[in-house]
């Protein structure tokens, strides 16, 4: 492997990573993050 392919595989992972890398606290936070409005609590 060259550095090269090393530096570009870092810096897709990091991407992935920033995508996933979200907590939410409760069913309705997460509904309410990605711009839902009817929330559902069972």
């Amino acid at each position: 492997m060259s550095g090269l392919h090393l530096v570009k595989q870092g810096r897709d992972r990091k991407k992935i990573d920033s995508q996933r890398d979200f907590t939410v606290a409760s069913p309705a936070e997460f509904v309410t993050r990605f711009g839902g409005n009817k929330v559902i609590e069972k």
